[in-house]
């Protein structure tokens, strides 16, 4: 500390270095609402057209699944099969190489594709997600011709987006993607009696280049190449074949077009027509910086527009990061005002000021680490820096207090200030440990809860780090170079100082001696208090996640299977007239009917097709809460549509929440397993306590076509050869892409059988040569194909491996896990062998959070007792010290319940920090006590004189911390309320019952070890 005097400055140069370097990296962090969580998965689509969910699970998802099961890295897998098209998900474990998992995985699916039937038509590995959607334009007009007209200049606005430094992707939903249809026509191949092959063999061939490689000639080397098709025209005039009448082109044939594929999303919002493009940013980008491009680049689109059509910002996160900074910056500015007003209260002036002090420099000497621990700002870091602020001015108030103290003592200003840091400088490193072992541990947490609530312990553990650095370095040298400018007499403590003062009297002379006089009856009165406030836990309500109060309900809508696209659209703006008719809360309504919304409002449409739908409702905040809106309108919506399975969710303040409990019911026999799981689901319809029971084992119609074996083999064509043309009449057949240079369209090649919407069995015909006759016989695929109406399964579902089916469940009332165990205790006696039932979910999420927070509880005790046990050189002491953390869970509860705040997520993390937080007062008094105890002729009146000095520091460090916090709990975000809520009352009352208390224990303590002495001599 000499040196750190003398050469004073010194480290104010170091300061302004390390305040430079914090506010260059505040504007290089990235700021955006909530954390990136990132999700370590691999998604594998392949596409099959026409098979069904039975012949993809067999051709498709068992080969892959098989190629994947020994990649080390991975520890589930989970896949769907449906109708033409398979995903297979792969969930990483976290702690291998993700990279190199992902090359593993993309080898495997090189390796096994090769086995895939020749008709699959794409397999991609996705391993990016997770999208940053930042915003979302609707393009409306009350037609929807005039949006389609609209391609080319909505794929330049495209373009110009990409262009854009910090923009990743964008998706486009509404319009659907050209291509080149390419339609054979039966009467003409029959006029030249060619068959399909043959135009398919020239297209392949035509629309594939050919590579020639290059020779020397004349000591040149010269490029070889054939000239392609450059147009429409040219492709038209290939020809397949050649007669007696001259060449056979592509045009005599079939009719070439370029036109759309069908639509897959139809969107409405306000009775118009609409599409929908999303811009989803870079990973780590800050979202602020694309702000100004994007803005100038809508603004240039919207003035290329119609008349006819016009463009509306849907969804804004910079908006709502905005709105959420307001909020945050309005509570941090609050909280420093309220700190700031606690010290001048109780501090010189001057001490006041330098403490105050401590606090903009320790948030920005706070955020130089946050960039190398992959936290940008957020709602969560911010949350975690304003916690900060009440505890990072303990370690300033306590060394100015004790340093003025000293001055009151008569030291000067050298002795003054190395006596003053030298008797608390082991309690504030202490302290500084035991806040930094109560939070890092939190950064531990596994899973998506663990990325998004990391940033807040990070953020906190690094801005009272840093002033702890600032309390026993640029603090005292600031007081000693103002001490010698000024060698004034000892002033009053604070405007309140007379207050304080009385306080400490008090405390000191009247109830300290009653609690060392009875201690017994004091420690019994303090336990009989803490068992009644632990006993609230039992009747505070319980709620993981709050809803975000954010004015958007998300109706996810699911017709049965087989429904039309047309229908299911129909159906969701009834669904929406319906609201706008009878809930005059709603502003607006939004439907997407088919793929759903983009991952915007934090629910997403998994397994869409024709027969789903999303419509988003927004309501008027300021006549209704979200959840008061679900709770009115939901039963209502379910009966008056009743023919729509309908859910009805908001945004909540996390990780997007899933169903309360999902059971999986695995076996191998699919017609067992689905009949037992619709008993079950049933069943769990039927109770009160259920709200939605959603089951993925659903079926479908199917037709049919049964093959006459014996007529084909007759007739002399193969299986291939009817399915093939089957194939191409109802879904056509990839086979290349068209590029000229300007334009890349897919090319799909159909089958003209007159009948745009099915299969015309009987105008479908190929020509046979079983005869004797040298001339085929034309025979219609009617004559050996019948067709049979059934159902089928819609999806085949595979969890590692097994088939599972899916029941997801949303409970309504508080009987809900009692009358499940009921139900399921029955139904697994009916259960045969082979069949069995796995429960997860939210609920069994939040079981193994809880579990997992109960281990890192137990480390946290353990990390503050084993630095306890340092500082004081005892084991009995910190038992001691410890037994205030229970003071403050106690407190914790109790706050809870008055403030009618739920057990959430943050709160339970509140508790958990307390324990680093509240177990300073007690070191103070206990500390101050060993310290002094030989200067005082009694533990009594050592711990008396102990009251007197320390109580100051204990109030003002008490109330920085709640000063701090309050402002969150009047004016915060629901999601941070209940963490505010515990903390404050945690630190009140274990405050309260630590000054009670200590004493009395402490006093138990030393008569015991005096007991024990006096034994052993």
């Amino acid at each position: 500390m000499h040196l750190l005097l003398k050469y004073r400055k010194i480290v104010w140069v170091l300061m302004l270095l390390l305040i430079a370097v914090g506010v260059f990296t505040y504007i290089q962090l990235p700021k955006r609402d909530i954390p990136e969580i990132n999700q370590e998965l691999a998604a594998i689509s392949v596409v099959y057209p026409g098979a069904t969910p039975a012949t993809m699970e067999k051709a498709i998802t068992n080969p892959v699944e098989d190629a994947l099961d020994g990649i080390d890295g991975i520890t589930d897998l989970n896949s769907t099969s449906t109708n033409g098209f398979v995903n297979v998900t792969a969930v990483l474990d976290g702690a291998s190489d993700a990279t190199t998992t992902y090359q593993a995985i993309n080898q495997a699916i090189n390796d096994v594709k090769g086995q895939f039937p020749t008709e699959v038509r794409s397999v991609s590995v996705n391993t990016d997600l997770i999208q940053a959607n930042v915003e979302t334009y609707h393009l409306l007009s009350r037609d929807l011709g005039p949006l389609l007209n609209l391609r080319p200049t909505i794929d330049q606005f495209v373009e110009d987006l990409l262009a854009i430094n910090g923009v990743k992707g964008i998706d486009l939903r509404g319009l659907p993607d050209e291509r080149l249809s390419v339609s054979i026509e039966p009467e003409l191949l029959a006029r030249y009696q060619l068959q399909p092959n043959a135009i398919i063999e020239t297209l392949s061939e035509t629309l594939s280049p050919t590579a020639l490689g290059s020779e020397e000639k004349d000591g040149e080397l010269v490029s070889l190449s054939l000239p392609g098709y450059q147009s429409l025209e040219d492709l038209n005039e290939t020809i397949v074949t050649t007669n007696e009448n001259g060449p056979i082109r592509l045009k005599d044939v079939t009719t070439i077009t370029r036109d759309t594929a069908a639509i897959d999303t139809y969107i409405h919002q306000d009775g118009q027509y609409a599409l929908s493009l999303t811009v989803q940013a870079e990973d780590g980008i800050n979202i602020q910086s694309l702000e100004a491009p994007l803005n100038a680049a809508t603004t240039a689109f919207e003035e290329s527009l119609p008349p006819d059509v016009s463009l509306n910002t849907y969804f804004s996160q910079l908006n709502i990061i905005d709105d959420v900074y307001a909020s945050l910056l309005q509570s941090l500015f609050i909280s420093l005002i309220a700190v700031m007003v606690i010290m001048i209260l109780g501090l010189p002036i001057s001490s006041a000021i330098i403490v105050a002090l401590a606090i903009p420099l320790s948030m920005v000497i706070g955020l130089i680490p946050l960039p190398y621990n992959g936290v940008d700002l957020n709602q969560i870091s911010i949350i975690g820096i304003i916690v900060a602020i009440g505890i990072l001015v303990d370690d300033a108030i306590v060394v100015n207090d004790n340093i003025e103290r000293r001055f009151r003592l008569g030291d000067n200003a050298l002795d003054g200030v190395l006596n003053g840091i030298k008797e608390v400088r082991v309690s504030i490193i202490t302290s500084t440990l035991l806040i930094a072992f109560s939070f890092v541990p939190l950064t531990f947490l596994s899973g998506s809860n663990g990325d998004f609530i990391r940033a807040l312990p990070l953020a906190l553990v690094y801005t009272v780090l840093a002033s702890t650095l600032l309390a026993l370095t640029f603090m005292p040298t600031l007081r000693f170079a103002l001490k010698q400018q000024k060698d004034a007499q000892p002033t009053r403590s604070g405007l309140l100082s007379g207050l304080f003062d009385k306080l400490s009297d008090v405390y000191a002379d009247k109830v300290i001696p009653f609690s060392l006089k009875r201690p017994l009856l004091t420690i019994a009165l303090t336990f009989v208090m803490t068992l009644a406030m632990l006993s609230t836990f039992f009747i505070v309500p319980f709620e993981f996640f709050p809803a975000a109060e954010r004015e958007e309900v998300t109706i996810t809508a699911r017709l049965d299977e087989g429904t039309t696209l047309e229908a299911t659209r129909e159906r969701l703006i009834a669904i929406e007239e319906y609201l706008n008719e009878q809930a005059p809360e709603v502003t607006e309504t939004t439907s997407y009917a088919g793929r759903g919304l983009p991952a915007i409002f934090g629910s997403t449409l998994t397994n869409s097709g024709e027969n789903t739908g999303q419509i988003v409702a927004r309501v008027d905040l300021s006549s209704t809460k979200v959840l008061d809106f679900i709770d009115h309108y939901e039963q209502d919506l379910r009966q008056q549509f009743s023919d729509v399975q309908l859910e009805l969710s908001t945004i909540v303040s996390g990780p997007p929440a899933g169903p309360d409990v999902a059971l999986d019911i695995q076996g191998e026999d699919l017609t067992t397993l689905t009949t037992y799981a619709n008993d079950l689901s049933a069943k769990l319809d039927a109770l009160d306590s259920t709200k939605l029971v959603k089951s993925n084992a659903v079926t479908k119609p199917v037709i049919e076509l049964n093959i006459d074996e014996p007529a084909l083999f007759n007739y002399g064509f193969t299986r291939q050869q009817v399915e093939g043309l089957m194939q191409l009449a109802n879904i056509g057949a990839p086979i290349g892409t068209f590029d000229n240079g300007k334009d890349r369209l897919p090319v799909n090649v159909t089958y003209n059988d007159g009948d745009p919407d099915g299969l015309a069995l009987s105008a479908l015909e190929l020509a046979s040569f079983s005869g004797e006759s040298p001339v085929p016989t034309i025979v219609p695929l009617a004559d050996f194909i019948s067709e049979e109406r059934n159902e089928q399964i819609s999806a085949i579902n595979h969890i590692n491996g097994e088939r599972t089916v899916t029941l997801a469940i949303f409970s309504d009332g508080d009987d809900f896990a009692r009358d499940l165990d009921a139900v399921l205790n029955d139904f697994e006696e009916t259960l045969p062998t082979g069949i069995t039932i796995v429960e997860t979910g939210e609920q069994a999420s939040q079981t193994a959070f809880f579990l997992e927070v109960g281990k890192l509880f137990l480390v946290v005790l353990f990390l503050i007792y084993m630095t306890l046990a340092i500082q004081f050189n005892s084991l009995t002491t910190p038992l001691l010290v410890s037994a205030t953390i229970v003071l403050a869970v106690s407190g914790a509860g109790l706050g809870l319940l008055i403030s009618g705040e739920p057990l959430s997520f943050l709160a339970v993390l509140g508790i958990v920090a307390l324990s680093g937080v509240i177990v300073r007062n007690a070191i103070l008094l206990i500390e101050f006590i060993e310290q002094n105890r030989d200067q005082y002729s009694s533990v009594n009146e050592a711990f008396i004189e102990a009251g007197r000095q320390r109580l100051r520091p204990i109030l003002l460090t008490t109330l920085t911390s709640m000063a701090a916090l309050i402002p969150i709990i009047i004016t915060g975000d629901v999601l941070f309320k209940p963490l505010a809520v515990s903390i404050v009352y945690g630190i009140l009352f274990a405050t309260l019952l630590t000054l009670l208390s200590i004493p009395p224990l402490y006093l138990l303590l030393v008569r015991a070890r005096t007991r024990k002495d006096k034994q052993a001599s």
